[in-house]
Protein backbone atom coordinates (compact mmCIF):
# COMPACT_ATOMS: atom_id res chain seq x y z
CA UNK A 1 0.00 0.00 0.00
CA UNK A 2 1.19 3.46 -0.77
CA UNK A 3 2.97 5.16 2.14
CA UNK A 4 0.86 8.27 1.83
CA UNK A 5 -2.40 6.33 2.06
CA UNK A 6 -1.06 4.28 5.00
CA UNK A 7 -0.15 7.49 6.82
CA UNK A 8 -3.62 8.88 6.10
CA UNK A 9 -5.30 5.79 7.57
CA UNK A 10 -3.16 5.94 10.72
CA UNK A 11 -3.80 9.66 11.18
CA UNK A 12 -7.53 9.17 10.61
CA UNK A 13 -7.73 6.40 13.21
CA UNK A 14 -5.87 8.59 15.69
CA UNK A 15 -8.26 11.48 15.13
CA UNK A 16 -11.30 9.21 15.50
CA UNK A 17 -10.05 7.90 18.84
CA UNK A 18 -9.17 11.44 19.98
CA UNK A 19 -12.62 12.80 19.10
CA UNK A 20 -14.35 9.80 20.70
CA UNK A 21 -12.48 10.30 23.99
CA UNK A 22 -13.40 13.99 24.01
CA UNK A 23 -17.02 13.12 23.21
CA UNK A 24 -17.09 10.53 25.99
CA UNK A 25 -15.81 12.89 28.69
CA UNK A 26 -18.05 15.70 27.50
CA UNK A 27 -21.20 13.54 27.60
CA UNK A 28 -20.15 12.05 30.96
CA UNK A 29 -19.74 15.53 32.42
CA UNK A 30 -23.01 16.69 30.87
CA UNK A 31 -24.98 13.69 32.23
CA UNK A 32 -23.38 14.02 35.65
CA UNK A 33 -24.09 17.74 35.75
CA UNK A 34 -27.76 17.12 34.89
CA UNK A 35 -28.04 14.25 37.39
CA UNK A 36 -28.81 11.61 34.74
CA UNK A 37 -29.03 8.05 36.09
CA UNK A 38 -25.99 5.90 35.32
CA UNK A 39 -24.00 8.65 33.53
CA UNK A 40 -20.99 6.39 32.90
CA UNK A 41 -23.08 3.70 31.21
CA UNK A 42 -25.03 6.21 29.13
CA UNK A 43 -21.88 8.07 28.10
CA UNK A 44 -20.17 4.83 27.12
CA UNK A 45 -23.14 3.66 25.04
CA UNK A 46 -23.45 7.01 23.28
CA UNK A 47 -19.69 7.16 22.63
CA UNK A 48 -19.78 3.73 20.97
CA UNK A 49 -22.49 4.95 18.61
CA UNK A 50 -20.51 8.12 17.95
CA UNK A 51 -17.37 6.07 17.26
CA UNK A 52 -19.26 3.82 14.81
CA UNK A 53 -20.78 6.74 12.94
CA UNK A 54 -17.62 8.82 12.60
CA UNK A 55 -15.60 5.69 11.79
CA UNK A 56 -17.94 4.76 8.94
CA UNK A 57 -17.85 8.28 7.51
CA UNK A 58 -14.06 8.42 7.78
CA UNK A 59 -13.68 5.01 6.10
CA UNK A 60 -15.79 6.19 3.17
CA UNK A 61 -13.74 9.38 2.83
CA UNK A 62 -10.44 7.48 3.00
CA UNK A 63 -11.67 5.03 0.35
CA UNK A 64 -12.68 7.90 -1.94
CA UNK A 65 -9.31 9.59 -1.44
CA UNK A 66 -7.42 6.34 -2.02
CA UNK A 67 -9.35 5.71 -5.25
CA UNK A 68 -8.71 9.26 -6.44
CA UNK A 69 -5.03 9.11 -5.44
CA UNK A 70 -4.56 5.83 -7.29
CA UNK A 71 -6.26 7.25 -10.38
CA UNK A 72 -4.00 10.31 -10.31
CA UNK A 73 -0.93 8.12 -9.85
CA UNK A 74 -1.90 6.07 -12.91
CA UNK A 75 -2.15 9.13 -15.15
CA UNK A 76 0.93 9.98 -17.24
CA UNK A 77 2.74 13.12 -16.16
CA UNK A 78 5.06 13.96 -19.04
CA UNK A 79 7.70 16.66 -19.00
CA UNK A 80 9.41 17.91 -22.16
CA UNK A 81 12.73 19.71 -22.33
CA UNK A 82 15.19 20.61 -25.08
CA UNK A 83 18.44 19.10 -23.88
CA UNK A 84 20.75 19.82 -26.80
CA UNK A 85 21.17 21.24 -30.27
CA UNK A 86 23.88 20.60 -32.85
CA UNK A 87 24.67 21.82 -36.35
CA UNK A 88 26.96 20.19 -38.92
CA UNK A 89 27.77 21.17 -42.51
CA UNK A 90 27.56 18.75 -45.42
CA UNK A 91 29.71 20.54 -47.99
CA UNK A 92 30.43 17.55 -50.25
CA UNK A 93 27.10 15.88 -51.07
CA UNK A 94 23.94 17.66 -49.95
CA UNK A 95 25.46 21.14 -49.63
CA UNK A 96 23.31 21.85 -46.58
CA UNK A 97 23.65 22.55 -42.90
CA UNK A 98 22.07 19.82 -40.80
CA UNK A 99 20.54 20.93 -37.53
CA UNK A 100 19.41 18.55 -34.81
CA UNK A 101 17.32 19.40 -31.75
CA UNK A 102 17.08 16.84 -28.94
CA UNK A 103 13.93 16.83 -26.81
CA UNK A 104 13.94 14.76 -23.63
CA UNK A 105 10.60 13.22 -22.60
CA UNK A 106 10.40 12.34 -18.91
CA UNK A 107 7.41 10.60 -17.33
CA UNK A 108 6.71 11.22 -13.64
CA UNK A 109 3.38 9.36 -13.56
CA UNK A 110 1.75 6.24 -14.95
CA UNK A 111 2.41 4.68 -18.33
CA UNK A 112 1.76 6.64 -21.51
CA UNK A 113 0.69 4.41 -24.39
CA UNK A 114 0.96 4.92 -28.16
CA UNK A 115 3.05 8.05 -27.80
CA UNK A 116 3.11 9.80 -31.20
CA UNK A 117 4.92 13.11 -31.79
CA UNK A 118 3.95 15.33 -34.73
CA UNK A 119 5.55 18.49 -36.04
CA UNK A 120 4.25 21.22 -38.33
CA UNK A 121 5.68 24.47 -39.62
CA UNK A 122 3.67 27.69 -39.58
CA UNK A 123 6.27 29.75 -41.43
CA UNK A 124 7.78 29.67 -44.92
CA UNK A 125 9.42 26.29 -45.60
CA UNK A 126 11.29 27.44 -48.75
CA UNK A 127 13.95 24.84 -49.63
CA UNK A 128 14.29 23.58 -46.06
CA UNK A 129 13.40 20.02 -45.10
CA UNK A 130 12.69 18.57 -41.69
CA UNK A 131 11.94 15.22 -40.09
CA UNK A 132 11.15 13.74 -36.71
CA UNK A 133 12.74 10.70 -35.09
CA UNK A 134 11.49 8.21 -34.13
CA UNK A 135 8.77 8.88 -36.73
CA UNK A 136 6.23 6.60 -35.07
CA UNK A 137 7.02 7.60 -31.50
CA UNK A 138 7.03 5.01 -28.72
CA UNK A 139 4.53 2.28 -27.89
CA UNK A 140 5.02 2.83 -24.16
CA UNK A 141 6.67 5.60 -22.15
CA UNK A 142 7.18 4.33 -18.63
CA UNK A 143 7.83 6.13 -15.38
CA UNK A 144 11.33 7.41 -14.64
CA UNK A 145 11.65 4.63 -12.05
CA UNK A 146 11.67 2.13 -14.93
CA UNK A 147 13.50 4.28 -17.48
CA UNK A 148 16.38 6.18 -15.93
CA UNK A 149 17.54 7.68 -19.24
CA UNK A 150 14.18 9.03 -20.35
CA UNK A 151 13.09 9.12 -24.00
CA UNK A 152 14.51 11.25 -26.80
CA UNK A 153 12.72 12.91 -29.73
CA UNK A 154 15.04 14.32 -32.44
CA UNK A 155 14.05 17.07 -34.85
CA UNK A 156 16.34 17.18 -37.89
CA UNK A 157 16.28 20.20 -40.21
CA UNK A 158 18.22 20.58 -43.47
CA UNK A 159 18.84 24.26 -44.17
CA UNK A 160 21.03 26.60 -46.14
CA UNK A 161 24.72 26.57 -45.31
CA UNK A 162 24.58 30.23 -44.34
CA UNK A 163 21.52 29.99 -42.09
CA UNK A 164 21.89 29.95 -38.31
CA UNK A 165 19.74 27.43 -36.44
CA UNK A 166 18.02 30.14 -34.41
CA UNK A 167 17.19 32.20 -37.49
CA UNK A 168 15.94 29.05 -39.22
CA UNK A 169 13.58 28.12 -36.38
CA UNK A 170 12.27 31.68 -36.26
CA UNK A 171 11.40 31.42 -39.96
CA UNK A 172 9.82 27.97 -39.81
CA UNK A 173 7.77 28.60 -36.64
CA UNK A 174 7.59 24.96 -35.61
CA UNK A 175 4.66 23.61 -33.60
CA UNK A 176 5.15 20.17 -32.10
CA UNK A 177 2.40 18.06 -30.56
CA UNK A 178 2.67 14.95 -28.41
CA UNK A 179 -0.34 12.64 -28.56
CA UNK A 180 -0.72 9.69 -26.22
CA UNK A 181 -3.28 7.74 -24.20
CA UNK A 182 -3.21 6.53 -20.61
CA UNK A 183 -3.95 3.01 -19.38
CA UNK A 184 -7.66 3.88 -19.21
CA UNK A 185 -7.56 4.62 -22.98
CA UNK A 186 -8.12 8.33 -22.34
CA UNK A 187 -6.45 10.49 -25.02
CA UNK A 188 -4.08 13.33 -24.14
CA UNK A 189 -2.30 15.93 -26.23
CA UNK A 190 0.35 18.50 -25.38
CA UNK A 191 1.38 21.18 -27.87
CA UNK A 192 4.41 23.45 -27.88
CA UNK A 193 5.93 26.10 -30.09
CA UNK A 194 9.69 25.93 -30.56
CA UNK A 195 11.06 29.44 -30.20
CA UNK A 196 14.48 31.05 -30.04
CA UNK A 197 15.16 33.53 -27.25
CA UNK A 198 18.10 35.28 -25.69
CA UNK A 199 18.93 35.03 -22.02
CA UNK A 200 20.26 37.86 -19.86
CA UNK A 201 23.82 37.47 -21.16
CA UNK A 202 22.70 37.55 -24.80
CA UNK A 203 23.05 33.81 -25.41
CA UNK A 204 20.49 32.23 -27.71
CA UNK A 205 18.50 29.19 -26.67
CA UNK A 206 15.62 27.15 -28.07
CA UNK A 207 12.59 26.77 -25.82
CA UNK A 208 9.33 24.84 -25.77
CA UNK A 209 6.45 27.15 -24.90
Amino acid sequence: MNNQISRLIIDTCGRIVYLTVIFFWFTFWLYSYNSIDHPLKESWSLSINFFSAIGTISAVLVAIYAFYFQAVQNQPNLEFQITGIESTDDNEFLKVRIHKVYIMVNNLGGKALKFIPKIEHKGDLKENKYSLSPPYGYNIIKNLEFSKNGYIIIITVHGDLNTDIHDLFKELKFEISFNFIDTAQKPHCKKFNIVSKQNKIKQKFLYLI
